[in-house]
């Protein structure tokens, strides 16, 4: 039944006007018998939820509640964290029962007493976002989850302090007295409990998971994203290298700049190994203008080509093309340096262009018969570095008037080489998510 109701509020299933009272029936019905690993999307759940809060009365939307709540308790038990939507019970409950919040009676409660940190984050985020529907006791059991002594206490008071808008009695009580959420980022950073301003930079960020999947991650935007400014100019910060990541990550090549302009040459040999790590980890976010900044701070052409040597060994994870290198590097001696170093891939594709398309008053068979043995010599013994010059060449090579099936033979297997090499250097470079002190699974 769930994967019919589910999509309950869809024109295309239930018409213009869904028959809502079947809903109200079945459902309940339904989630409290649901298994614990049903499949289903559970995106879907939550908005057919959410479009049923103008459809259904309080008292049946309490109902599905609960078996909602049934639901996610078995999950629990099972040892299974759902998605952020699943999880999204919290806000359902609070607005069904807006006008009438005596009809909620003990379950915000029995949300806070779900065992596992992932769970009760997302219900804390949901609390805090709806603080002007709950009563008195359910704000005191608020207060008192944040502050139980639990080993997971600073990642809900984490979340907490995260929210768009967080109530002034919450800031008071969970941070020193004398500050708040509106200090400069170096005043909360300096003189907030160093536990809780870290906890807050991985929830913010969302990183690591499951961080992420659950769905409180940049929000309070306008006081997070100023100390995550700060830490990442701050290389004795032990989140330096997160800041960095987070900051990164939409690809603001500008922004980065900056920062590696604040850093200085002091700083430039750890920037260069972070912007590699993140380069190698993602597709696109080329950033030029982070990278222009930084080969700027070499100290001489010696340290210039020594970094310009890093780029390359890493360019097999970073470049598909060698006409990529435009997208990376803006200035021209930066461009010629890595031109220069990649010229195993540069002078056969040169030397393809020329040997088969060739204008139409030279032997084109003499030509590309040499070529191919040049070709052949170079693939062995000087092989290209990137996976889209052996694309290229093969595609060169279906034009040819002679064999070429040994040279085809060597791309394929250079392609074959240069995925695994690809491979290696993304391992060497990535670094595994540490365990989040504290946190209770799952």
């Amino acid at each position: 039944m769930l994967d019919f109701l589910v999509v309950f509020d869809r024109e295309e299933h239930t018409g213009e006007h869904p028959p809502w009272t079947i809903f109200e029936r079945l459902m309940p019905v339904v989630m409290a018998a649901l298994p614990h690993n049903a499949a289903f999307i559970e995106a879907r759940l939550f908005a057919v939820a959410r479009n049923a809060l103008g459809a259904l009365s309080p008292s049946s939307l309490v109902a599905l509640c609960d078996g909602w709540i049934d639901w996610l308790e078995r999950n629990e038990r099972a040892g299974r964290l759902p998605s952020e939507f699943s999880l999204g019970v919290t806000e359902i409950l609070l607005q069904a029962t807006a006008a009438e919040p005596e009809r909620r009676e003990s379950r915000v409660t029995r949300l806070l007493d779900f065992t596992g940190t992932g769970a009760k984050i997302t219900f804390i985020a949901d609390l805090i976002d709806h603080w002007s529907l709950l009563r008195d006791d359910e704000r005191a059991a608020v207060f008192e989850r944040l502050k139980c002594g639990r080993s997971d206490d600073r990642w809900l008071q984490a979340v907490t302090l995260t929210r768009s808008e967080v109530p002034d009695a919450v800031v008071v009580t969970l941070l020193p007295e004398g500050i708040d959420l509106s200090q400069p980022p170096t005043r909360l950073i300096d003189m907030a409990p160093p536990s809780l301003i870290e906890a807050a930079i991985h929830v913010y960020s969302g990183q690591p998971q499951p961080l992420w999947w659950l769905g409180t991650h940049h929000s309070g935007e306008a006081v997070w994203e100023p100390v995550m400014e700060i830490i990442a100019r701050r290389p004795d910060h032990p989140l330096f290298e997160l800041a960095w990541e987070h900051i990164a990550f939409n690809g603001d090549g500008k922004r980065v700049a900056r920062i590696v302009a604040d850093l200085g040459a002091k700083n430039a040999e750890r920037a260069l190994s972070i912007l590699l790590r993140i380069k190698v980890g993602c597709t696109g976010n080329f950033m030029p203008e982070a990278w222009a900044t930084l080969l700027r701070l070499a100290a001489d052409s010696d340290e210039h080509g020594q970094w310009l040597d890093r780029m390359v060994e890493a360019s097999p994870a970073i470049l598909d093309d060698i006409s990529d290198l435009r997208n990376w590097l803006s200035d021209d001696g930066d461009l010629r340096g890595m031109l220069d170093r990649l010229q195993n891939d540069f002078l056969p594709l040169e030397m393809a262009k020329i040997a088969f398309d060739p204008p139409d008053d030279v032997d084109a068979r003499e030509m590309q018969d040499n070529a191919v043995k040049v070709l052949a010599f170079l693939v062995r013994e000087r092989p290209p570095v990137l996976f889209g010059t052996c694309d290229r060449l093969l595609r060169w090579l279906e034009r040819a008037t002679v064999d070429t099936a040994e040279l085809v033979t060597l791309l394929r297997e250079r392609r074959e080489a240069i995925f695994a090499e690809r491979e290696a250097i993304e391992q060497a470079m990535n670094q595994p998510d540490l365990p989040l002190d504290g946190w209770i699974d799952p």
